[in-house]
């Protein structure tokens, strides 16, 4: 984990502003997004697209062009009990 994350700030993340989201998930529908792989991914895209959408808006209405934006997810699966917990 340790070395995943230097890797991004080292590597891959320019030194812009970065802004940290976490994902969680009713607990009724947490059982279902562990095991449905397609429906997790449909699911973590909608919720992409629609932060990327936002500060995309943002950035256009504060005068910035040619804005872009990204993202990477790490599926977490268990809580801190190790509880079956899949949040992004």
């Amino acid at each position: 984990m340790t070395k995943i994350a230097a890797h991004l700030v080292n590597d891959v993340i320019p030194r812009v502003p970065v802004r940290h989201w976490v994902l969680s998930f009713p607990v009724w529908l947490r059982y279902r997004l562990a095991y449905d792989h397609e429906l997790y991914r449909k699911v973590i895209g909608i919720f992409d697209r629609q932060v990327c959408s936002f500060y995309q808006k943002q950035a256009g209405q504060g005068g910035i062009k040619n804005n872009f934006t990204g993202s990477v997810h790490f599926r977490q699966i268990a809580g801190g009990a190790g509880n079956l917990n899949p949040q992004t």
